[in-house]
């Protein structure tokens, strides 16, 4: 009776033994959650960053590449905490990329068009070549209103070549003008919107 009554314990203790490896602890900052089967999923984000944005208008908007109003596809770029967030309209609202969980009071840096290079020291990078209109906002979020309010100001303009026929009454065609020295990178300032031909300046 004695040894079957052993086997028995012994075979309770490794069976709970193998219960407790299908469950992972978890500590502190861990960012995962794991399922009774082992698989690992993403938290839960129960206070998702949200975002309304506006376009403050300008004085000429009849320059081609104008952004004046928001359009289907359009992509803005959130930058919070060391991260670069994507969002994307889809003609009612913005959409992200991965939702953002807002924990705290922080910093929202809006820009357009998003960039896929992650900002470096509060900069990000623009591809002049593109010749996209560059709008930039900021404002604040909290746990209790975690909605990005931004209105986008223009932060660069584009190049625009006028002809004055001033006395002129003949018949004019301008065939090509071509500029040269032209720069192919700026950097757009997270921090108040300013573009630069360097970054850090």
């Amino acid at each position: 009776f004695n040894v079957r009554m052993k086997k028995l314990w012994m075979m309770i203790c490794l069976a709970a033994l193998a219960g407790c490896q299908k469950e992972k602890v978890e500590f502190p900052g861990a960012t995962t959650q794991t399922t009774t089967s082992g698989e690992e999923t993403e938290p839960e984000v129960t206070n998702p960053l949200t975002i309304v944005a506006s376009i403050r208008s300008l004085e000429d908007a009849s320059r081609a590449n104008i952004v004046t109003a928001w359009q289907t596809e359009h992509t803005m770029g959130l930058y919070t905490d060391g991260n670069n967030l994507s969002y994307t309209y889809n003609g009612r609202e913005w959409m992200p990329k991965s939702p953002y969980q807002v924990d705290k009071e922080q910093e929202i840096f809006g820009y357009y068009p998003y960039s896929e290079e992650k900002p470096e020291n509060g900069y990000v990078k623009i591809d002049l070549t593109r010749q996209d209109d560059v709008l930039w906002g900021k404002t604040r979020v909290t746990p209790d209103f975690p909605q990005a309010r931004l209105e986008m100001t223009h932060s660069m303009c584009l190049l625009r070549i006028k002809l004055l026929r001033d006395e002129y009454k003949g018949t004019g065609r301008v065939d090509k003008v071509i500029a040269t020295n032209f720069p192919e990178t700026a950097w757009l300032s997270l921090s108040n919107g300013y573009v630069s031909l360097r970054e850090n300046t």
